[in-house]
């Protein structure tokens, strides 16, 4: 197998998707406070995105952990 590509056990898979979740979380809200604050709420304005992610985000980040492991950790939570 290629290095970084070593499968995560159901615990570590577990605890990565929680952590993406942790993080994804924060930039959403972050982001909502941005535009709160500078964007003055108008009628046409679209509706607030959810700030946690979807069942199907995370679906989505979960396949992509067990298809690329370790991986694709060193990658993303590294630069939290």
């Amino acid at each position: 197998m290629a290095q970084g590509r070593e499968p995560l056990s159901r615990r570590e898979l577990a605890q990565f998707i929680l952590e993406l979740d942790a993080t994804i979380t924060a930039w959403r809200q972050a982001t909502y406070a941005t535009y709160a604050t500078y964007s003055p709420r108008s009628p046409d304005a679209p509706a607030a995105l959810s700030i946690r992610p979807s069942g199907i985000e995370l679906g989505v980040l979960t396949s992509l952990a067990q298809t690329y492991g370790r991986a694709i950790g060193r990658c993303c939570i590294s630069r939290t």
